[in-house]
């Protein structure tokens, strides 16, 4: 009789620990699927690769929703920014308005009518932090004029 007390009490100490084991896999499953699925953030410093000679930049300042727009560094737009309830962010811009949408990756893309023939371009989030150029620039004109 003891012994299959033993047995029995044995027996259901591994019922036990296999149903234990089982949860702590589906959590942590669970945890490594949200985390690959988690939509990213806007905030930071993003880039584009050389296009038609320039590099497009946007910094973003996701505490005081604001954003600045570079072409080689020069300041060429800034304003305000919202996300919208589909996911797309909104820019009023001082010199013009335009509208993203975040990837899953962090990129996105930006069409600037005078560059890469008015094909959107590709930006990349390289930085969490975003960057600030304040270089007084004397052609910031020729700049500013690729926007209109």
């Amino acid at each position: 009789m003891e012994k299959i007390s033993v047995m029995e009490n044995t027996a259901m100490k591994n019922r036990n620990i296999k149903k234990i084991l089982l949860v702590l896999i589906v959590i942590a499953a669970v945890l490594i699927i949200y985390s690959l699925v988690k939509a990213p953030t806007l905030k930071g410093f993003y880039q584009s690769e050389l296009v038609d000679g320039y590099t497009i930049q946007l910094t973003i300042d996701k505490g005081e929703k604001k954003f600045i727009e570079y072409i080689d560094n020069r300041d060429v737009n800034s304003g305000t920014y919202t996300k919208n309830e589909d996911g797309s962010y909104e820019f009023n811009g001082k010199r013009q308005d335009f509208k993203i949408h975040l990837n899953h990756d962090n990129t996105f893309h930006l069409t600037i009518q005078k560059l890469n023939g008015g094909q959107p371009i590709l930006l990349k989030n390289i930085s969490k932090t975003p960057a600030y150029f304040t270089y007084d620039w004397d052609d910031l004109k020729k700049y500013r004029a690729l926007l209109n």
